[in-house]
């Protein structure tokens, strides 16, 4: 008898799929050959197809798909038109039918057409036997499920049914390899018990050949939602580079020069960023219109303009390239032979549906052309079924298609690339050459061929987004682009460079380096390449007295994390701030153009196109004071062409000077500038492509080379430079623009912005950065670029490209207005006299700039209705903000604008409180005290989306937040703990669970786990207390147990991943190394954020065992450890009973769990022992270790050898180098130094031979959590196929005596430490640590970005907060070993 699911009562052997097309064959397909223990049958009431899915031909062309077919059909794998037998027999029930565009009526041309999705209704419910899950597989518009299931109650029996949303993510050509290694796989349910032990039923289908943590759930609206603005975000992608290649061609910039640029940046990534002729198939046109009307339906007609802009430009790049086919070819192509070359809208596919193919023809045709077509997939019936589907005339006399490329070709005018078909790269075009009319044309219009060689032959060949010279042809870059094929070596450039001490080509000297500029941008680079090259003296100049004493100071002028000890480490060695500008130009030969290039105000362009006075004004400087040669460097952002123009006023007030300009772009977020400057994900120049602009262009990669892969140093032609810096900004606050406008459509529908942005992120060709809906974009750079792109649009007579660009703009404000009205309507449409509290006016956190922040509009719409606005931001001045309103002629009544020192003064007596700006520490304010002192109803805005709304909701508070919408009782739609709850199950028995925990959700607050019970302090805690289901859900995939989650890492490790959805349960023993009220105090804190900590010790196997074969972990991260160097002089046996013996019972227990969980595992610094070289690389020998504990570390590191090699568990290895951080451990030295400190007692520094003092690799918690969490997501799985064994550094790869730890307690503290230096004792300490990291940053993207000084405020911080009423006395007591 078939099994049936305990909860739902269907049976689980067999699947029914009613559509046998692009979507629902290839998936049933994979589905049945992945999962051979169920029967699937694929139904479809057209008979030729079902016919042709039981032959040899199948009716779709897919790589790979045959043989899928082949090897299960007939099978487990069945195709029929019998639809009642199909649905009787299976309970779980695919919809994968067309959705087309409607054709007629209300919505034509946009909205999707759900006829046959309404017949699938229909039909299950008439054929219904029993209870039914059915599964959207096609792609709908959001709310298609709640139509769907109207359809169903007003038709059934007695059957019960279960809608899932499980949109495919398909791209035409590899199907077959997306089915079988999706980045996602997305599954929307309800939140009910049973919606998601349905939506788990499906979790455990694709769970035979996904890993779970790739399948993520959600609510139904969000994952319907989730498609459309998939594609309609990879849509855009492609728009916005055709925007840009348009601007390409008539600037002299090369696309593909600024895509391969951009797309180097890890923020927007390098996919579908091709130029091209535009996007077609069946999905992308169909579902970005299908979005626009779905904006419409609901009134949100700005969202919809947006979205629409992108079918627009699409069109726009179809018609600009078939106009130009014809302008070239004399205006005329009146009987002439064109030879199409692809008609399918991408390659490794017959699929012609949207494809851009049809409109050049068509264009074509109707210019009076003969088009002959060759296509190795299409034929001409394909062909012309589409073009009449679009209602276009063809006369087919003058359409033919071709059984070959040469027959095309022969006798042709021109040849026309519109498919990238691999073969089309390695055609003889010299031989069609000669059969071709002459002048010989080629369009390529997907930049696939070798344009260089094919202008050789011959022919005139256009391309995409590459402009062309006064002769006609192409505006190409020599074989060897600047830079990246150097001329000479870099050895052989630096001797050659002591000639003289200058450069023998260009006679510039190359040991000093002036910046004119000590702003944002020249102040942190500079510095930077100071501290990296200590052999060049560095000089930044500005006319601005009061900066430059501000450089030469304590206090900077500007505040970014890790700039003073930059600053401070090169000062007055080879770094020196000055108002000399005459003197550092004639010292240096190489200049860095840093000035401000503010959008102008007046006169023509006013309010788009940069001011560059200030450009200029480098130029007749540099030209003024020049005495030899200069390698001139335009480190602002310029619009395309600045070089040029700096040029010509260099050259028009020279003397015998020579000059070569080059372009470097910064690509800086401000709030990590060091950081990015530290480690870039690629360093830009541009630079001429003569042979001595070659030579300067190399004369900068060295230096960058000094710290930078040359890997990641790019080079380019000037004016690609130029634009790819607006283009990059452009798009990342695209991708900003577009999060927010779906966050606008999230809140009427009830989907959930940030499940839509997570489940998006997880496609490889967006990627999950700059998705966080919010407020809006601010900054110095995102609007001032878009809105110079825009100027520049329109002045190369490109008007549809700007209106594209502006769009984005136009949605930011949108965004900011929208958000300003929701705030005033709430509050009863009026805040007029009610003080309303604000955190943050920065326009993002770690940073104290407020240009073009969003605070600036919602503060203004405030007050321009009566608030009293109480501003608080930590690095932010009212004085700061008061100009940044003047320069927006922005009106502020100063009486209602009040800044205040603390959030508690912001809040006492406010209506509400509206978060503007992400800073971390709003995220821990104590709001139930707020709440107190409040206005009641008290409100919060969240516009950043970074606080807790359902305990902010419980406390009393009414929370509105972004891209959320409310339900009827007026609370925000919050999916976070129902949400959660929808884990990916591992056996079908979690239904099961699922309804238990349902049942007895409010049961007692302590919970058991096989009789072990789980921790609790003296008292009772006043928060409930998760049980292990809680504790355990999760919305990720991930199921992971952590071991010492009471420790200091485990417990971070354990908060961070439960943050972000993974279902997390600790166990820890709660030893007595140090103060076990300490560890409690950490474990209560977990069980806040909704994670339980088992009271379990690790030696006890059985119970070990139990625990893990029970739940079914995805992962193990073991943290738990006997720690401690010293102490194995006292405790020898700990170390081995803790360390050895329970991490062998680890292993032990994950290899008796089936699946077997993938494991990453805690080893520590401490294995290099006596290693003399530094730094410390995980290929080093490990066999000589200084201590019991390195040696217990060590021995961890070949048991888990053994246990991969043995039984194919997966092992992570983390060498954890000396951690510190809030929380943290108080035997290490940060907190037992400032408990020493305060207490005015003696700090001991150990020192080795000769008095050399110990350094320490210093590394804060929040890195190593990172370190570790991504180790997680890069581990395998368990099988002797796939497992891995890995070992990585985590360090901060930055050294430092103990006094300089010391130094920076001392300034975190404003208290001066006693210091006893002394011998080191024999206890198994090393004189130093330090990590290469380079391994795990490859492999993890693995980056510190806490320098000590920042790590060591953060911790004094909260080691004031948290120990403010004083120590207990078991603290008190404690002395570390």
């Amino acid at each position: 008898m078939a099994e049936r699911h305990p909860l739902l009562g269907i049976r689980l052997d067999k699947i029914c799929c009613i559509g046998a097309g692009y979507v629902g064959g290839p998936t049933c397909a994979t589905i049945a050959q992945r999962c051979p223990h169920i029967q699937v049958t694929i139904v479809d009431l057209n008979e030729a197809r079902i016919q042709a899915w039981n032959s040899d031909e199948l009716p779709i062309y897919e790589p790979g798909l045959t043989q899928v077919v082949q090897e299960c059909r007939g099978r487990n794998l069945f195709f029929s038109t019998d639809v009642k037998k199909a649905v009787q027999e299976a309970d779980i029930i695919f919809a994968s039918v067309n959705t087309p565009t409607k054709t007629k009526g209300i919505g034509a041309g946009r909205a999707a057409d759900l006829r046959y999705i309404e017949s699938v209704g229909r039909t299950v419910a008439d054929f219904a036997n029993g209870n039914k899950i059915i599964i959207e597989k096609s792609t709908v518009p959001v709310k298609t499920a709640q139509a769907l299931t109207r359809v169903l109650e007003a038709n059934k029996g007695p059957q019960s049914y279960w809608i899932l949303s499980n949109p495919e993510f398909l791209a035409e050509g590899t199907a077959v390899k997306d089915l079988a290694s999706p980045d996602r796989v997305l599954i929307g349910g309800n939140t009910t018990p049973e919606g998601i032990a349905a939506a788990n039923v499906l979790v455990d289908i694709y769970a035979n050949w996904v890993p779970r943590e790739r399948i993520l759930t959600t609510n139904l609206w969000s994952s319907e939602l989730s498609k459309l603005v998939a594609n309609a975000m990879l849509a855009q992608r492609v728009s916005s580079v055709n925007s840009i290649s348009m601007l390409c061609e008539k600037t002299g910039a090369d696309v593909a020069e600024v895509s391969r640029a951009i797309g180097k940046d890890s923020r927007i990534g390098p996919k579908f960023l091709n130029a091209s002729i535009g996007f077609g198939g069946s999905c992308f046109q169909k579902d970005i219109l299908n979005l626009v009307y779905i904006c419409e339906s609901e009134g949100l007609h700005d969202v919809a303009q947006y979205w629409q802009q992108v079918v627009d430009m699409n069109e726009q790049q179809k018609s600009s390239f078939s106009s130009k086919i014809i302008s070239s070819l004399f205006n005329t192509v009146t009987n002439k032979k064109i030879a199409v070359l692809g008609f399918a809208f991408k390659k490794d596919t017959g699929d012609v549906r949207e494809t851009p193919a049809l409109q050049v023809c068509h264009m074509l045709m109707q210019d009076g052309a003969m088009v002959h077509v060759y296509d190795p997939k299409v034929e001409k019936e394909e062909a012309l079924t589409e073009f009449k589907y679009h209602n276009l005339t063809v006369d087919e006399s003058r359409l033919k298609f071709e059984h070959s490329p040469s027959a095309a070709v022969d006798g042709a005018h021109a040849i026309v690339v519109l498919t990238e078909w691999d073969e089309f790269k390695k055609l003889p075009y010299h031989e069609f050459y000669a059969t071709m009319m002459k002048p010989a044309f080629i369009f390529d219009g997907r930049n696939i061929l070798n344009h260089g060689e094919l202008q050789k032959l011959g022919f005139e060949v256009h391309a995409i987004g590459k402009g062309r010279r006064p002769d006609g042809s192409l505006n190409m870059l020599p074989p060897a682009t600047p830079g990246n094929t150097p001329i000479t070596s870099p050895r052989e450039r630096k001797q050659a460079a002591t000639v003289d001490g200058k450069h023998p080509v260009l006679g510039i000297r190359m040991n000093k380096i002036c910046c004119i500029g000590a702003g944002y941008v020249g102040g942190p680079t500079c510095a930077t390449i100071a501290l990296k090259c200590p052999h060049i003296k560095v000089t930044i100049v500005d006319l601005n007295e009061e900066r430059i004493k501000a450089w030469n100071s304590d206090n900077l002028p500007i505040y970014e994390p890790g700039l003073d000890e930059v600053v401070k480490a090169c000062r007055g060695k080879n770094l020196f701030f000055s108002t000399d500008v005459k003197g550092a130009i004639e010292e240096a030969d190489i200049i860095f153009a840093s000035v401000n290039t503010p959008t102008k105000v007046k006169g023509i362009g006013a309010g788009r196109a940069a001011d560059l006075r200030y450009i200029e004004s480098v130029g007749r400087t540099v030209a003024q004071y020049a005495n030899g040669n200069k390698i001139i460097i335009e480190k602002s952002t310029v619009p395309v062409k600045t070089a040029q123009a700096l040029d010509r006023v260099l050259n028009a007030n020279k003397g015998k000077q020579n000059f070569w300009i080059l372009s470097n772009p910064e690509f800086l977020a401000e709030g990590t500038a060091v950081k990015d400057l530290d480690d870039p994900d690629r360093v830009l120049i541009g630079g001429p492509t003569s042979d001595e602009g070659v030579v300067a262009t190399n004369i900068l990669v060295d230096i960058y080379a000094n710290w930078v892969p040359r890997e990641r140093i790019l080079t380019t032609n000037l004016w690609s430079s130029e634009l790819s810096k607006l283009v990059a900004n452009a798009m990342l606050a695209q991708r900003v623009s577009s999060i927010n406008s779906i966050s606008l459509l999230c809140q009427k529908t009830g989907a959930d912005v940030a499940e839509v942005s997570r489940a998006i992120g997880a496609d490889s060709r967006i990627g999950p950065k700059f998705l966080n809906a919010s407020i809006g974009f601010g900054g110095s750079c995102f609007q001032k670029d878009i809105l110079n792109l825009v100027y520049i649009c329109e002045s190369e007579g490109l008007p549809a490209c700007a209106k594209y660009w502006q769009q984005v703009v136009d949605m930011n404000e949108h965004q900011k207005e929208a958000f300003s009205s929701k705030l005033i309507a709430s509050l009863f449409n009026t805040v007029t006299n009610k003080k309303i509290a604000v955190f943050g006016f920065a326009f993002k956190k770690d940073t104290g700039d407020v240009r073009e922040t969003p605070a600036l509009t919602v503060c203004n719409m405030l007050l321009q209705d009566g608030a009293m606005v109480h501003v608080y931001d930590p690095k932010v001045q009212k004085e700061d903000a008061l100009i940044e309103f003047k320069y927006h002629d922005m009106q502020v009544d100063e009486n209602r604008l009040i800044w205040e020192s603390t959030p508690q003064k912001a809040v006492d007596g406010a209506h509400a409180i509206v978060v503007l700006t992400e800073w971390d520490e709003f995220r821990t304010y104590p709001y139930h005290e707020f709440k107190a002192l409040m206005m009641k109803p008290a409100f919060i805005f969240d516009g950043r989306n970074i606080l807790k709304h359902r305990e902010l909701e419980e406390m009393g508070f009414e929370v509105h937040a972004v891209g959320k919408g409310r339900t009827t009782d007026g609370k925000l739609n919050v999916l976070a703990d129902s949400e959660s709850s929808k884990k990916p199950a591992s056996s079908t028995a979690a239904a099961a669970e699922t309804r238990a925990a349902a049942a007895a959700a409010t049961a007692a607050a302590a919970a058991t786990v096989d009789g072990c019970g789980a921790s609790s302090g003296s008292t009772a805690p006043s928060h409930k207390k998760p049980s292990v289901e809680e504790s355990l859900r999760s919305t990720t995939g991930k199921v992971v147990l952590v071991t010492g989650t009471a420790g200091f890492v485990g417990f971070f490790t354990a908060m961070k991943m439960k943050a972000r959805g993974d279902g997390v349960l600790g166990i820890d023993s709660f030893g007595s190394y140090y103060p076990s009220s300490f560890k409690r105090s950490r474990a209560e804190e977990l069980e806040k954020a909704g994670v339980l900590t088992v009271d379990m010790d690790m030696s006890d196997f059985e119970s070990l065992k139990s625990l893990v074969v029970k739940h079914k972990f995805t992962h193990i991260v073991n943290l738990a450890a006997q720690a401690g160097v010293r102490y194995a002089t006292k405790d020898p046996h700990s170390y081995i009973k803790s360390n050895v013996e329970g991490f062998t019972n680890i292993l032990e227990a994950a290899r008796l769990s089936d699946p077997m969980p993938s494991i990453v595992y805690a080893s520590s610094s401490s294995v290099y022992g006596l290693n003399e070289k530094v730094p410390f690389q995980e290929s080093d020998r490990v066999d000589r270790p200084a201590s019991l504990y390195a040696a217990t570390k060590k021995s961890n590191e070949m048991i888990a050898h053994c246990y991969k090699h043995v039984y194919g568990l997966s092992l992570i290895g983390l060498r954890f180098f000396t951690v510190y951080g809030p929380w943290g451990r108080p035997d290490m030295a940060a907190f037992s130094f400032a408990k020493k400190i305060l207490a005015g007692e003696p700090v001991k520094i150990f020192q080795g031979p000769g008095g050399t003092e110990l350094e320490r690799d210093f590394t804060y918690i929040d890195d190593i959590v990172a370190g570790t969490v991504s180790a997680v997501d890069h581990s395998t799985l368990s099988t002797k196929e796939t497992a891995q064994y890995k070992t990585y550094n985590l360090g901060n790869k930055d050294p430092v005596t103990v006094s300089y730890l010391v130094d920076c307690l001392d300034n975190a503290l404003g208290q001066k430490a006693k210091r006893e230096y002394m011998p080191m004792p024999p206890t198994g300490d090393v004189l130093r640590t330090c990590a290469d990291v380079s391994l795990a940053e490859a492999e993890l993207g693995y980056k510190p970005t806490t320098p000590l000084q920042d790590g060591i405020n953060k911790f004094i911080a909260w080691y004031k907060e948290f120990f403010k009423d004083g120590m207990n006395k078991e603290m008190t007591e404690y002395v570390p070993m």
